[in-house]
């Protein structure tokens, strides 16, 4: 029998477009099945029909969303073909229409209820093999007539259906159903549009870019980076308008996998205007530039860091202030104290950055000191922007000096946002610099557009709207913990902070949030957490952001003991180390997250260091040294250095799911991984072309995460629905996804699960 062709395309796109699944046939072969991930091919037919393109277009008003989808089907064959759609979607939906092509032409589409969807899935699975299409169960599906695709020909499919989103303890959810399957997709296209009220807008699935429009709608569109991640896209916002003086909040819970009355919450506190004078809608800024002019900075990179300053100037508001540095060996300032935004001081400005030239060396803790001495302006929130392309190298140099002037000698408790322009800088230095004033840092590396990076910076810092934010516990403080960040800054116009934690029964209890509003007037915000009303499995992604930040924090914490321990070997011996390289490894377990210190999951070369056909064990103290090794607690600078800093700094404050465990690497480029695999509450690792479910790597007494089961359960085999059928009501079926065979934990039985797909 001849192989599989291969469809990458379709894989892309029909993880997309809720994983349709294209029936088809010619006028001579028997039928072709397109699944979620593979074309099941009769023994006579070639037919390579596949979905190359798809786009989504949703609009909300209230309580009503419409979603249009736009698939375009390519038959590059050279025989006319015939085709059918299936589009899992999620329950109730009304089918509003479905076009082919130009619209001419009688084709129809039709809802099917859950029950019928499954049986349908069921049906195909028994005829194609493929157990992916179960990851749907519980979904409703939308199946069309039968049209053609001509051959060598792409046809347009146009699929448009309505459904109600109903408030959900004052929070809207839309979701858009995709496959969790980790094959790379092609690009694909999403806006949504909210009518207002609508606050708190948050995917934790993928990263959009958000504008408001005149009338207050919100447009979200998907950046081209965040086109590849697989699983469901969400969508979360608050259809209430804010009562003035009064930030909203929203809670997101889910249990804990192995003890549900455990588990894990996330609080969302509020970005959006909290005052009716949009006058008074947010505090005034005062901005301090800190520019490094020493001589590494000639040419080019100046010549764009000048360029970036005058666009932060000229981008100041009414009524904020700002002041500008330079600094080599010494400090040069361009006033005494912030000055007023004014068109003459602007000109001033500009002549003034005109004139920055680059010779010298490198004193940052004398221009810290300077910018942070300045008296500060009463009713404003004081920012400091500090850019450096290199180490320290006059004056006092240590990390420690540095780190002691920016935490215990800062009056106006400015925030000190710093940049590190180039792989030449000390890379954990600037991030602690930045994560003391509760601020955080940015990496240009040296490809990377200088004035792009630090418009990003200054456009997330527009509109402060609660300043001098402080968190605590009220009542009981032993029902919750691990609040990760333990602290927060201020809160910005349209990034809404987000705090996660651990909660440990299910009683509710609650966070105090106390801020200073515009008018200056200091606020306290309760938010209540109730797990036992809001916990549910569908949140899931709140535990992972939370363990994201806790090993992003630990692993900062063995950075920074690399900064004052000279011995290498006494620090791997240090208790505290093991301490903390234990529950690195444990969380990343448990979440499937990979870190700097756990590469080894991606089987990214560390197995070298084994004799062939060792079995990975994680407590084999060779891969403990092969990762200590690579980790480099030491290492301050260079491409190395500024990579790790980078990925710790986004997984400290990580807002959305990284499903593909993207992260830099020592060459500064980011790589994603697909031996791992986030799905439900549980993780997978590929290990010799087996995923292993955490669950089986948890019970062992080694770490071992080699496979181990019990006995074989082969796909189209009554035993293989039975499990497939408990996975569904353990909300587990997303693993039926993934390709090739799974062990796998069910009760107190280890199982191989084999989806192999026979043609």
């Amino acid at each position: 029998m001849s192989a599989m062709p291969s469809l990458s395309c379709w894989m892309a796109i029909a993880a997309f477009a809720g994983t349709p699944i294209l029936e088809a046939q010619s006028s001579y072969d028997p039928p072709v099945t397109i699944t979620p991930r593979r074309v099941i091919m009769p023994r006579t037919a070639r037919l390579p029909v596949a979905i190359s393109k798809a786009s989504a277009r949703i609009s909300i008003e209230g309580h009503q969303a419409q979603t249009e989808l736009t698939l375009t089907v390519r038959n590059a064959g050279t025989s006319n073909t015939e085709a059918e759609l299936i589009l899992p979607v999620p329950e109730g939906v009304i089918v509003k229409g479905f076009s082919y092509g130009n619209g001419q032409g009688k084709y129809a589409a039709s809802l099917l209820p859950a029950h019928e969807a499954r049986r349908l899935y069921d049906t195909i699975v028994a005829r194609a093999l493929d157990p992916a299409l179960l990851e749907f169960a519980g979904f409703d599906a939308i199946r069309t007539s039968v049209f053609p695709v001509p051959a060598r020909s792409e046809v347009t499919l146009t699929v448009v259906y309505d459904q109600v989103v109903a408030p959900e303890n004052g929070r809207f959810d839309y979701v858009l159903p995709r496959s969790e399957a980790l094959e790379k997709n092609t690009e694909w296209q999403i806006r949504a549009e909210i009518a207002p009220p609508c606050t708190n807008i948050y995917s934790p699935t993928h990263g959009m870019d958000t504008e408001t429009l005149q009338n207050g709608t919100a447009v979200l569109t998907l950046p081209a980076a965040s086109n590849h991640n697989p699983g469901a896209f969400r969508l979360s916002w608050q259809g209430a308008a804010p009562a003035p003086g009064i930030p909203q909040t929203a809670v997101y819970a889910c249990p804990d996998a192995a003890n549900p009355n455990n588990g894990y919450f996330m609080a969302m506190i509020g970005g959006d205007s909290i005052a009716p004078d949009a006058k008074a809608a947010t505090i005034p800024r005062e901005i301090t530039l800190v520019i490094d002019r020493s001589g590494s900075m000639r040419g080019d990179k100046l010549s764009k860091v000048k360029e970036s300053v005058k666009q932060i100037v000229s981008g100041l508001q009414e009524g904020e202030t700002f002041n500008l540095m330079t600094y080599n060996e010494g400090v040069d300032l361009f006033s005494a104290a912030p000055v007023l935004k004014t068109p003459e001081q602007v000109r001033r400005a500009f002549e003034w950055i005109d004139g920055i030239t680059a010779r010298g060396g490198t004193n940052i803790h004398e221009a810290l000191k300077q910018a942070l001495a300045q008296p500060s302006r009463n009713g404003t929130v004081p920012l400091v922007i500090f850019l450096t392309d290199g180490m320290p190298t006059i004056g006092a140099t240590s990390e420690q000096s540095i780190l002691q002037l920016a935490s215990a000698h800062n009056p106006g408790k400015r925030r000190i946002f710093t940049v590190g322009a180039g792989e030449d800088v000390n890379a954990p230095l600037l991030r602690n610099m930045a994560e003391t004033s509760r601020a955080v840092p940015t990496y240009i590396l040296p490809k990377e557009d200088v004035e792009l990076k630090m418009a990003t910076l200054f456009r997330r810092l527009r509109g402060p709207v609660l300043a001098h934010v402080e968190l605590t516990l009220a009542g009981d403080v032993a029902r919750t913990g691990d609040l990760a960040p333990a602290a927060i800054g201020d809160i910005y116009s349209g990034l809404p902070a987000l705090v996660t934690g651990t909660y440990r029964g299910t009683a509710s209890f609650t966070i105090l949030v106390k801020a200073t509003r515009p008018d200056g007037v200091r606020i306290e915000i309760p938010v209540t957490v109730d797990p036992g009303r809001i916990s549910t499995q569908r949140d899931d992604f709140v535990g992972r952001l939370w363990a994201s930040r806790k090993i992003g924090r630990l692993q900062a914490a063995l950075m920074d003991m690399g900064a004052t321990m000279q011995d290498i070997a006494a620090l791997q011996r240090n208790p505290k180390t093991k301490e903390l390289i234990e529950e690195i490894i444990r969380l990343s377990v448990e979440f499937g997250i990979m870190s700097d210190f756990t590469s080894f999951f991606a089987d990214d070369g560390s197995r070298a260091l084994l004799p062939a056909g060792t079995p990975l064990r994680l407590s084999d103290p060779r891969l403990r040294s092969a990762a200590w090794d690579g980790f480099a607690v030491q290492e301050r600078s260079g491409m190395g250095s500024v990579s790790k800093q980078s990925n710790i700094a986004y997984m400290n404050e990580q807002r959305i799911q990284n499903k593909r465990n993207i992260r830099n690497t020592e060459d500064g480029s980011a790589h994603d991984t697909d031996a791992v695999a986030q799905l439900a509450q549980n993780a997978y690792f590929k290990q010799g072309g087996i995923w292993v479910e955490n669950s089986v790597v948890q019970q062992s007494p080694d770490q071992n995460m080699s496979p181990r089961y019990d006995r074989v359960v082969q796909i189209g085999t009554p035993e293989y629905m039975k499990v497939a059928d408990r996975l569904i009501s353990e909300n587990r079926q997303a693993l039926l996804a993934l390709d090739g065979s799974v062990n796998l934990r069910l009760g107190d039985e280890f199982i191989l699960l084999q989806n192999t797909i026979t043609p």
